[in-house]
């Protein structure tokens, strides 16, 4: 990788939270469906 295409430490940062905060999500919506207890619940 050449130097112009390397990324910065801001833009490295944005990526990782940006990934973190959809992983985050993703988890948390996994847990909702999984312990859900009525079936019109989980169709949203």
């Amino acid at each position: 990788m050449s130097k112009k295409d390397s990324l910065t430490s801001s833009e490295f940062a944005n990526f990782w939270m940006s990934y973190q905060k959809k992983t985050m999500v993703l988890r948390l919506l996994e847990h909702f469906i999984a312990f859900s207890e009525s079936p019109q619940e989980i169709g949203i």
